[in-house]
């Protein structure tokens, strides 16, 4: 595995601007959403909020099905057009959508387990870490799909669990930077103000570093996601090639040994005739 090759390429990748605008737009759209929804509903009752939030979330993670298909293709195909990739995730939407949504049906069932639920659930999304490339790059099905990703896991499990660790890391610390002006901003209320009262009147009365701040770090979260999906195919594209080196291997392996044992048998039968020729 090309660990910091692929690392540096995605990283490039994914701090360009026409990669994570997408997933940028889609992450403040939701936050507006449910900022809005706090001023506007402020009378409603909790389950109508919760209803309302919940809706919003459902039409924004939608949505990202589609962008992250979109940037799945330009990881695969980076020098095909922006335009070009979110047709072909529109048009593979529903495999991508049933991949996904089967994924997270199995990954909720499993995490209600008691004490090892959330063990179970990582487990699953190891198992099928690679759908979306398999809809996108091997232009599966969702059910192919599905299968595809198991087969990887079960033949690479050790490479699967490292590139899933490796990629928390790496996208945690990417966020992380981002966050850091928001973090302290944050930090200097809770230290300067003594009550939370006092720290929303000096929010309200100057937003402006939060907004910025709060901007900055959604820009981080942005690139964080389209860094893990580059990355992600790129170590989805060495995993199958070295799956199909080895095959190819195998089978030449087999072809020489079909190829070398007849001639054994020859010359043992031409030894023996030898052998009766000379007692006679």
């Amino acid at each position: 595995m090309e660990w910091c090759k692929t690392l540096k390429k995605s990283f490039i990748f994914s701090i360009d601007t026409k990669r994570w605008l997408p997933v940028f737009a889609a992450d403040i759209f939701f936050v507006l959403l449910v900022l809005l929804s706090i001023f506007w509903l402020g009378g409603l009752s909790n389950y109508s909020i919760i209803l309302i939030f919940l809706e919003i979330f459902i039409i924004v993670s939608l949505a990202k099905i589609w962008i992250k298909g979109a940037i799945v293709h330009q990881s695969y195909k980076e020098k095909d057009k922006v335009k070009e990739s979110f047709k072909l995730s529109y048009n593979k939407y529903f495999s991508l959508f049933g991949a996904a949504i089967i994924v997270m049906i199995i990954s909720g069932i499993v995490s209600i387990v008691p004490v090892v639920g959330v063990i179970f659930s990582i487990l699953v999304s190891l198992i099928f870490f690679f759908i979306y490339q398999g809809v996108i790059v091997k232009d599966f099905k969702f059910n192919e799909t599905l299968e595809h990703s198991y087969n990887i896991f079960k033949k690479n499990w050790s490479s699967v669990i490292g590139i899933f660790l490796v990629l928390l890391l790496t996208t945690g610390l990417i966020m992380l930077v981002f966050l850091i002006p928001l973090i302290s901003i944050f930090i200097h209320y809770l230290v300067s103000l003594s009550s939370i009262e006092n720290i929303i009147n000096a929010i309200t009365s100057n937003p402006i570093p939060l907004i910025v701040t709060g901007i900055l770090g959604l820009i981080g979260f942005s690139i964080g996601q389209v860094f893990s999906s580059k990355a992600q195919t790129e170590f989805y594209l060495q995993l199958t090639k070295k799956t199909a080196v080895n095959k190819n291997a195998k089978k030449s392996s087999a072809k020489k040994s079909v190829k070398k044992t007849p001639r054994k048998t020859k010359t043992k039968k031409s030894s023996s005739r030898k052998s009766t020729h000379k007692t006679k």
